[in-house]
Order: structure tokens, then sequence, then C-alpha cells
């Protein structure tokens, strides 16, 4: 368009008054809506590593059980082949 000063965009109205002149990406709904997914995702990672943790805890648990109980009855089996 003519007459048209370089950095002019369609708007001609100037700065409103009692508004901040900087603008900020992701206002209002949209940056409240990214918030939220963000929590969301950092609330699931942290479930995940609980259970994951719980798991593996449960399986050295498990394998400890089996391994002393065999020690066990190992053990009280050479006790009575020596009497």
């Amino acid at each position: 368009m003519p007459g048209r000063l370089p950095g002019q965009g369609r708007s001609r109205r100037g700065p409103v008054r009692g508004r901040t002149a900087t603008r900020v990406p992701y206002r209002d709904r949209m940056g409240l809506l990214i918030l939220i997914l963000l929590a969301a995702l950092i609330i699931f990672m942290v479930v995940s590593a609980v259970i994951a943790a719980l798991h593996v805890l449960f399986w050295v648990a498990l394998v400890l059980f089996i391994v002393f109980g065999a020690l066990r009855l190992s053990g009280s089996v050479r006790r009575r082949s020596r009497r």
C-alpha cells in the first residue's frame, strides 16, 4: 500500500494506555494449557519412575528370597547327611 512506512502494521492505533507494551507469547488460555500439559507430563514421569523402582525392588527381593531359601535348604540337607 502506498504511504505505508516500514515497520508499520495494519493497525494504525498507538499503544493502549494501562496495558503493557511488550508482547508475551502464549498468554491467557494457551499458556495455561501448555503449563497444564507440562505438569501432567512431569507427574506421569514421576509416577512411572516410582512404579519402575518398586518393580525392580520387588524382583531383587524375590531373587534374594529364592537364594536365601535355597541356601537354607542346602544347609539343612548337609546337616542331615552328616548324622
